[in-house]
C-alpha cells in the first residue's frame, strides 16, 4: 500500500471528530484502520503520524456509545501496542480512565468481555 493512501485514511479520522459525520462512516473509518493495523508499515505510520491516530482512537472510545465502533477501536489499539510509543501515547491520551469507564458499562456484544 502506498503511503499516500494510508495518509488519506489517517487524515479522514481527523475529520471524524471535526464534522458531524454519521456513525456508520465512523465505523467504516475505524474498521479500515483496524485492517491496516495488521501491517507493520501501517502500524508505524499510524503511531508516528502527526495526526495523532492513537489519540483519536481513544477519543472515539471516550465519546461513542455504539458497541461495534468500540469493539473495532479497541482491536485497532491492541494491534498498535507493538509499535514503539503506542502504549505511552495511549496512556497520555487517557486510555486508562476510558477503559475503566468501558469496564463499568454493560456490553451486549459478546466479543467485549465483562470485567
Amino acid at each position: 500500500m502506498a503511503p499516500e493512501h494510508l495518509l488519506s485514511i489517517i487524515q479522514a479520522i481527523g475529520l471524524v471528530y471535526v464534522g458531524e459525520l454519521v456513525l456508520s462512516f465512523l465505523y467504516q473509518v475505524v474498521y479500515a484502520l483496524w485492517g491496516l493495523s495488521y501491517l507493520p508499515e501501517a502500524r508505524t505510520e499510524m503511531v508516528t503520524s502527526k495526526v495523532g491516530v492513537v489519540t483519536k482512537l481513544v477519543e472515539i472510545l471516550r465519546g461513542v456509545q455504539k458497541e461495534k465502533v468500540v469493539r473495532v477501536a479497541l482491536a485497532c489499539l491492541r494491534n498498535l501496542l507493538v509499535a514503539d510509543t503506542a502504549a505511552s501515547d495511549m496512556v497520555a491520551a487517557g486510555i486508562v480512565k476510558v477503559l475503566v469507564g468501558l469496564q463499568q458499562r454493560k456490553m451486549a456484544d459478546e466479543d467485549i468481555p465483562d470485567g
